[in-house]
């Protein structure tokens, strides 16, 4: 079965980002949000990121999301290439409804702490 992407975007610096994002299964859909949530948890209890966590950003931003913009918009600045990239994330994120999930998962870690 071929994946459906779904089309988004936003605008970064006065210019428009397309995005495309591909729709997740309901088996990785529950997967993402239990490890998006693990790193979450962590990051929160830990106020720092685990060396697990980069790998699992670049998975996502090279597999699941496309990106068509005009790469002038980053001007090498390290401070709009993060926004982009954790607004990537973010759009990712909320076109797969994994939010919801993801605070479900992160609400009972901290049930059981």
């Amino acid at each position: 079965m071929a994946a459906t992407w779904i089309k988004s975007g936003f605008d970064l610096n006065g210019q428009h980002v397309g995005v495309s994002v591909r729709q997740l299964s309901a088996d990785e859909h529950r997967r993402l949000a239990a490890e998006i949530a693990w790193f979450a948890d962590e990051i929160l209890l830990s106020q720092k990121t685990s060396d697990g966590w980069r790998p699992v950003i670049e998975r996502i931003l090279s597999q699941d999301v496309t990106v068509t913009m005009d790469e002038r918009q980053l001007n090498g600045d390290p401070h709009v290439w993060d926004e982009l990239i954790c607004r990537l994330f973010q759009t990712f994120v909320v076109v797969n409804r994994l939010d919801a999930a993801i605070r479900q998962h992160l609400t009972a870690d901290q049930a059981f702490a």
